[in-house]
């Protein structure tokens, strides 16, 4: 059987370190690791990373990050925590459910779902 991983990786552009930073250390309470200035890793509550790389150039734009691969986050408040992202510099999206989704600064494109 296979299974999705619990780490993921983007390239975000380095103007933006402050507001990824906020998104997802206030927006989504993860704990933050920065082994050297290009990179911060965002670790979840169960155990999974997001690994972001900041580069100069070269970051996929908006545009782009509709055509690419939109995540899940399982919250316990969709739309409070949808609030909150777009707060710390998110962007609302229209998806193809009722579920809220937002963009993050400079990266994907989230679908949150409550906890079951």
């Amino acid at each position: 059987m296979t299974t999705f991983g619990r780490n993921l990786k983007i390239d975000a552009d380095r103007s933006l370190r402050d507001t990824v930073r906020r998104f997802y250390e206030e927006g989504l309470a993860c704990a933050r690791r920065s082994p050297r200035d290009t990179l911060d890793l965002f670790d979840f509550e169960d155990g999974g990373c997001f690994a972001v790389f900041y580069i100069d150039g070269g970051a996929l734009d908006e545009a782009l990050w509709h055509k690419a691969v939109w995540l899940e986050f399982v919250v316990d408040d969709p739309a409070g925590t949808a609030e909150r992202l777009v707060a710390l510099g998110g962007a609302r999206v229209v998806g193809a459910t009722d579920h809220p989704y937002v963009r993050a600064p400079g990266g994907p494109i989230f679908r949150l779902a409550a906890k079951s």
